[in-house]
């Protein structure tokens, strides 16, 4: 398209640049066809399954998983109450006061 853009401009090839930001203006903005895949879901022919990892706080995609439902099902442990014990992080005792304690501040 730039090059098109180019060739009946007959303008000098400092305005390559231009020409490229106003074809990628104009291609950005007209409306194409729906696409039912992701561009992921193309490369790799799944979709990947989004993971939480509690000790790293972060989200990961993996194409293979291994979902343990049925052997949940299969040891009659589902529906059954679990009690957690609850762990919280204690302060240090060498933190002093002041920075436990928060100032409110006023916008001026």
């Amino acid at each position: 398209m730039v090059r098109s853009m180019m060739s009946h401009a007959d303008l000098p090839n400092s305005f390559w640049g231009h020409a490229l930001l106003t074809a990628t203006f104009t291609l950005n903005h007209v409306p194409s066809k729906k696409v039912e895949k992701t561009p992921y879901e193309i490369w790799s022919e799944t979709r990947g399954y989004y993971f939480y990892n509690p000790s790293e706080g972060k989200v990961f995609v993996a194409r293979t998983g291994v979902f343990l439902e049925n052997n949940f099902i299969s040891k009659g442990t589902s529906g059954r109450k679990v009690e957690l014990e609850e762990i919280q992080e204690s302060q240090s005792i060498d933190t002093p006061m002041e920075e436990l304690e928060q100032e409110t501040q006023e916008v001026v």
